[in-house]
């Protein structure tokens, strides 16, 4: 690896070996992530300012809903130059490499041997290769991909992270660099698709009626709590449909549904006082409906 991230020496992955291998288990062929409906993020960086090393301009960033995170970027790497990706997984400084904060980092070389590449972990003291996590890396021209999983980045779901390139000299002195970002770092955070809730008849709970009795010119209000038959979590969004009878013959009344809460409100006519009271309440949730029937006695 290259000296500007002071770390262990790479392990060397041939690229011919690793792609000859194939995706493994469970990793999405790059540039078809599972997670449809995810935006890939980009982020930007000035070009022409790479001073003999490749120009860092764009970098592409998305993850599916499993988690696998994929980066691509664009680099005109020829011998001797490289490319690193710092992650700072847990976005504090006091953690990981002193002075960026970085957890892991990716290294693509391209060397005397070929081009090679690895996944690398802060231990405390350095950067050591992390041989047998799954990752995986492909080449098409001088576009660049690589993906990991979360689960192997220490379950992270937001991360900072920036990127830089050098190219070295015979004796590995560093004689070209772009940093990308120039200053500072970009954060990305996971997105995952927010899964739509199964289609499940609410349940029409108890009635509170208040008063307990509907007495004749004065308002009467009924509410009925409003759960889903499965979790018995509130039902927070649906309508609330209802017939009011006395005597028989429809009457005026407000219905509403509000915080998991279905509520019927009225005014008895002063006329109305030993006569029936009935209300049937049908509260629809999606596709799914429930509801409840009930009578009172007008006093």
């Amino acid at each position: 690896m290259r000296g500007m991230m002071k770390v262990v020496a790479p392990t060397k992955l041939a690229v011919g070996v690793v792609l000859a291998l194939g995706v493994p288990a469970g990793f999405a062929v790059p540039g078809q992530l599972a997670g449809a409906g995810i935006p890939t993020k980009t982020y930007t960086d000035p070009a022409g300012d790479a001073s003999g090393a490749p120009d860092l301009t764009t970098m592409t960033v998305d993850n599916d809903s499993s988690g696998e995170i994929q980066f691509r970027f664009t680099a005109a790497m020829e011998p001797n130059m490289g490319v690193d990706i710092l992650l700072d997984t847990d976005k504090n400084l006091a953690t990981g490499q002193q002075s960026t904060g970085a957890d892991y980092a990716f290294e693509i070389d391209y060397g005397s041997d070929g081009r090679t590449w690895d996944l690398y972990k802060w231990n405390g003291g350095t950067f050591v290769p992390m041989g047998s996590t799954p990752a995986y890396y492909s080449r098409n021209g001088d576009t660049f991909t690589l993906m990991v999983a979360n689960k192997d980045l220490g379950k992270t779901t937001s991360f900072s992270f920036f990127a830089f390139s050098t190219s070295v000299d015979a004796n590995g002195t560093i004689v070209g660099f772009d940093r990308s970002p120039d200053r500072g770092s970009w954060v990305y955070s996971l997105r995952f698709p927010v899964p739509a809730n199964p289609a499940v008849a609410p349940w029409v709970g108890k009635a509170a009626p208040v008063p307990a009795r509907p007495i004749a010119g004065k308002s009467f209000v009924v509410t009925f709590p409003v759960t889903r038959r499965d979790t018995g979590a509130p039902v927070m969004h649906g309508t609330a449909s209802c017939l009011v009878l006395i005597g028989g013959k429809p009457i005026r009344h407000a219905q509403s549904l509000k915080n998991g809460r279905a509520r019927v409100a009225l005014t008895v006519p002063p006329t109305a006082k030993g006569k029936l009271l009935q209300i049937s309440i049908t509260v629809t949730a999606g596709s799914q409906s429930g509801g409840q029937a009930l009578s009172y006695r007008i006093g």
